[in-house]
């Protein structure tokens, strides 16, 4: 069994973006899907996954916030649900709950 979230939902990276942030990109062949990762702060991690091909500005994203913090980890999702209509470059202006 995997030893952490990231490693149960992701199939193996396709891409890597250096930068201040760490982003990992992958696609999913059997759902047709592309998965995009961001450690954007330490403690805080944005996953969003829509379909391949799609942008990041279109609202077509499913997003989910992973807080940790001590020994409690915390999965939200951007502005309550796990809809695909949300846009990845704005991931950290939505609510999570």
């Amino acid at each position: 069994m995997p030893n952490n979230l990231k490693d149960a939902a992701m199939p193996r990276p396709s891409n890597i973006n250096e930068g201040m942030n760490r982003r990992i990109e992958s696609v999913d062949t059997v759902r047709v899907t592309k998965k995009i990762i961001d450690e954007a702060i330490s403690g805080t991690t944005y996953v969003g996954e829509a379909k391949v091909g799609s942008a990041l500005g279109n609202e077509v994203w499913q997003i989910m916030r992973i807080v940790e913090a001590l020994s409690v980890t915390t999965i939200t999702w951007a502005e309550g649900n796990g809809n695909y209509d949300k846009e990845w470059d704005e991931r950290a202006n939505y609510e999570y709950r």
